[in-house]
């Protein structure tokens, strides 16, 4: 039970990270990317998304 609540919280995490992020990009280009990839971010956001919706199946 508490694995499926954390992967759901470190999704909300890495979403509002990656909006956040995408929006500093939008307004300053190159403020985040020169200081951190946001591929990593993304995989670890589809990977969390991935187990969340992984953990919710099992509860149908």
């Amino acid at each position: 039970m508490k694995k499926k609540i954390i992967f759901l919280e470190f999704f909300y995490a890495a979403t509002v990270n990656l909006t956040v992020f995408y929006a500093l990009e939008g307004f300053w280009p190159g403020v985040v990317i020169s200081r951190f990839s946001l591929n990593w971010l993304l995989l670890i956001w589809l990977i969390a998304g991935i187990l969340s919706m992984a953990g919710q199946q099992e509860k149908l």
